[in-house]
C-alpha cells in the first residue's frame, strides 16, 4: 500500500478537521517514510512519533509569529508554508521537509514569520522534545549535523559564487620547528563549535590528531576525492581551487572539516602554497568523541544552526537584491 493510501486509511474525522495520524503508530509510519529519517531505527524516531502534535492550518494562518522566538519544529505532511525573517523570504516549506530546526536548535531570539500558503498539515515537535531526542539518540543527532554540514557547504558555495563570502588574508606565524605539543594542539582544536567545550573530550581529539607537515607544492587532496578528515592549520598557507572557486587559507583555519562531517566529496583542490603544519582531524575520531559527549554534540548542532541561520538571511538578502536590480 502506498504512503498516500496508508494516510487515507488511517485518517479519521474529528469535527471539521480530518485527523491524519490518530495513533503513534500512524505518525511513526509517516516519519519512517521521510527521506532524512527513514534510516533511523532508534528510540529517537519513536519519541518524535509519541510527542509530535498534529496541527492543521488554513491559508493565511500563522505558524510562527515574527515577534516571538521559534520554539517548535514542524514536519510538513501536506501543504506549503512560507517562512520569512527580517522581512526576507527564506524558503517555502513543502513535504517531506521541515521548518524551524535552525532557529530552535540555535535558540535564536529573532522571530520568524511562517504562514500557511494553502491548507497545511504538520507534525509539531517542541524545542524541549527536540533537544531530548538529540541528547538521547546519537543516531538522530548524527543525522542532524551531517545534514547541517551539507547545507552549510552548499550555502558557502552560493555565497562565494556571488562574491559575498569574504576571507581574511592568512597571517604569518613563526615556523614550528618542533612537533606541536598538547597545548598547541588544544589551541587548534578549541575553536568554532568547540570553543566552550570541556577540556576532556578536546584532549582526546587533540591527542589522536595526526600532525601533517607539507612542503610547498604538496597536494593535501584533489577535487572530487572522498573526504574523511579536516586540517586545522597551525602554520603556512593552503591554496584552494576549483573550476569556479579560488581562495587561500592560513593559520587558525579548519580546512575541509565541514565536507568531511557531511560525507561530501572534496569540492576543491588543496595544495600547500608554503610550508604547512596542520593537525589532521579524522571524522571517525570526531564521531567517537561526540558520541561519548552529548554536550559537545549539542554544541556542534547549535553552532552549525547559528551559522546556517546567518547564511540563510544573507542569501535571502542577496536574492532580493537580484530581483530588485
Amino acid at each position: 500500500m502506498s504512503d498516500l493510501a496508508l494516510d487515507q486509511a488511517f485518517s479519521i474525522g474529528m469535527g471539521e478537521t480530518q485527523v491524519r495520524f490518530p495513533t503513534t503508530l500512524d505518525r511513526l509510519i509517516h516519519l519512517r517514510a521521510l527521506p532524512n529519517l527513514g534510516g533511523l531505527l532508534g528510540r529517537g524516531l519513536t519519541y518524535i512519533a509519541t510527542h509530535a502534535e498534529e496541527r492543521h492550518y488554513e491559508p493565511g494562518d500563522l505558524v510562527y509569529r515574527p515577534e516571538e522566538p521559534v520554539v517548535a519544529a514542524h514536519f510538513i505532511v501536506e501543504g506549503r508554508i512560507r517562512v520569512e525573517q527580517e522581512g526576507l523570504h527564506l524558503l517555502d516549506g513543502v513535504p517531506p521537509f521541515a521548518i524551524g530546526f535552525f532557529p530552535v536548535i540555535a535558540r535564536s531570539t529573532v522571530g520568524q514569520k511562517a504562514v500557511a500558503v494553502e491548507p497545511t498539515v504538520t507534525l509539531e515537535l517542541s524545542q524541549a522534545d527536540l533537544f531530548e531526542v538529540f541528547e538521547d539518540d546519537f543516531g538522530f543527532a548524527e543525522t542532524g549535523f551531517r545534514q547541517q554540514s551539507r547545507q552549510l557547504a552548499q550555502m558557502q558555495r552560493e555565497l562565494e559564487a556571488r562574491g559575498l563570502l569574504t576571507r581574511t588574508e592568512p597571517e604569518e606565524r613563526p615556523y614550528p620547528a618542533e612537533r606541536l605539543d598538547l597545548v598547541e594542539r588544544l589551541e587548534l582544536t578549541r575553536r568554532g563549535p568547540f570553543a566552550e567545550v570541556n577540556l576532556e573530550p578536546l584532549v582526546q581529539l587533540a591527542r589522536h590528531a595526526e600532525e601533517l607537515r607539507l612542503e610547498p607544492g604538496e597536494v593535501l587532496w584533489e577535487e572530487g576525492e572522498a573526504s574523511g578528515f579536516g586540517a586545522a592549520i597551525a602554520h603556512g598557507v593552503v591554496e584552494c581551487t576549483s573550476g569556479e572557486r579560488s581562495f587561500r587559507m592560513g593559520p587558525g583555519s579548519n580546512l575541509g572539516l565541514i565536507e568531511s562531517i557531511g560525507l561530501l566529496p572534496r569540492s576543491y583542490r588543496a595544495v600547500a602554497e608554503t610550508r604547512v603544519v596542520a593537525l589532521e582531524q579524522r571524522s571517525e575520531a570526531l564521531l567517537d568523541v561526540l558520541q561519548d559527549n552529548p554536550a559537545m554534540t549539542m554544541g556542534l548542532l547549535t553552532f552549525l544552526s547559528k551559522v546556517l541561520l546567518d547564511l540563510s538571511v544573507r542569501l535571502a538578502r542577496a536574492k532580493e537584491n537580484d530581483a530588485d536590480a
